[in-house]
Parts: C-alpha cells; structure tokens; sequence
C-alpha cells in the first residue's frame, strides 16, 4: 500500500504490485486512475513517500515437473510477473497490450530494469501491431505449447475469463491475479474479500492476490 505523503490526504493508500528490487530500489507500476495515483505520478524526484509492504501471500506456484511455465500479464497486469523469471524456472513471459509509442517505451524501460534470464522468452504482443505479435494476451498464450503447462496471468477481468476457460478446455494448471478495491490492505475490512469453491471466502489482500483456477467462482473474475 502507498501513501502519497505523510499527511493523511488522501487518507487510504494505493494497492501497487512490488514489480522488482532494483540495486535496493524499489520498482512499481503505477496507472493514473483517480486523484490518488495522481498524486503519486505527479511527485517530484526526491519527495516522500509511505510503504506498508510486504503483504498480501506470495505466488504460490506448484513445483515444475515437466510442462513449460508461462507468465502472462495484460496491461499494467505484467508488474506482479516481473520479478518471478528470476526465481522460478520460466519458459515463456507475455505481456500484452493495446498498443502505441507509450506502451512500448514503458516495455523497453521495465526490461531493461529487470533482469530476465535467457531461458525465458519474452513475447510482447499488442492489438495494433506494433510488436513482434499482433493480437491480445489470449492469443498469444495459445501460440505456445500448453501441454502440461502452468499459466500464472495478472490483468484485466475479461483476459482472465479466457485464460479460465481455456484451462478448463485443454487441462492446464492456473494462476490467477485477482484485482479488487482495497482500502486497508491487511485483510481487516473485508472489503475486498471474495467467494471460492467450497462455500470458503477469502480476502484478495491477505490470502491473494493469486488463487488456482480451479478455486474460483467464474462470477468473482468481474
């Protein structure tokens, strides 16, 4: 959680993804969407800022056995995935989006800022064109070998909706990010709090953000 200052104005924090550690800098992601991350965009170089972090359950990926490990992120969706191809073996990285110069500038920044290792390949793929792949973040999931696969994927609700039921269909394992409004971020409010199989509720803050497939209510991806 960030606030943007000390003072509390705005008084609940912004819900951002660790993106990556970068020589002991931390690295977000962050869409201007209302006032508060407005804030945050518009700070100068320099000024102060609040973390209430860690929280939230790490990605509790299953241990590799024989299928490829994709990582696949649609938009500003890609900042939880960032990070894990430097600590789980991972065949395949997606990040897709619409498209643009502003789209690509921030995906030539954000890669050249995280390390990725070469055993993992990086697929940007954007609707427009502009990359090496034309079509949105499902497609380009289905370009790959899927066999066996682990899908661990992060944005928006519709790309997640496909993602479900393409597992369903053809059998492999899932991942998903579930994105809620969030006002304390330590599971006390309940206001992100969600329905799982098995008549069990959870809060995306604490035991998420990623739940298995096969946990989730299709009506919880909105």
């Amino acid at each position: 959680m960030l606030f943007p200052s000390d003072s509390m104005d705005p008084l609940l924090g912004r819900p951002l993804g660790i993106a990556s550690e970068v020589d002991g800098n931390l690295l977000f992601l962050c869409q201007r969407v209302g006032r508060g991350t407005g804030i945050l965009l518009d700070m100068p170089v320099g000024g102060s800022i609040r973390i209430n972090a860690p929280l939230g359950s790490p990605i509790n990926i299953p241990k590799k056995e024989k299928g490829p490990l994709i990582l696949l992120g649609g938009g500003f969706g890609i900042a939880s995935l960032l990070a894990l191809p430097a600590v789980h073996s991972t065949d395949s990285m997606i990040w897709a989006f619409r498209g643009g110069e502003e789209w690509m500038e921030l995906a030539r920044s954000c890669l050249d800022f995280v390390s990725i290792p070469k055993g993992c390949e990086v697929l940007l793929a954007s609707e427009d064109g502009s990359t090496e792949f034309r079509g949105n973040g499902i497609d380009a999931m289905n370009s790959l070998d899927l066999c066996d696969a682990t899908v661990v994927a992060c944005g928006p609700a519709g790309m997640l909706r496909g993602v479900l039921g393409a597992s369903k269909q053809r059998g492999f394992k899932v991942l998903l990010g579930i994105e809620r409004r969030m006002a304390c971020g330590l599971g006390g409010c309940l206001g992100c709090s969600i329905d799982l199989k098995g008549n069990k509720r959870a809060r995306v803050c604490k035991e998420g953000p990623f739940f298995p497939g096969e946990d989730i209510v299709d009506d919880e991806i909105l």
